[in-house]
């Protein structure tokens, strides 16, 4: 990762609330920004 891409993302952490409640962010972008956050998720159902 380059020092710019990762001052962008630092960025991008810092102001995360605001960039998910704008009325500007569709869900398809909540959706990839959540992408980018998780890596992995496991879901296990109890019996």
């Amino acid at each position: 990762m380059s020092a710019e891409q990762l001052r962008r993302m630092q960025a991008l952490a810092e102001d995360f609330a605001q960039v998910w409640n704008a009325p500007t962010t569709r869900s398809v972008d909540r959706q990839r920004l959540l992408g980018q956050l998780v890596e992995d998720v496991t879901v296990l159902r109890e019996v």
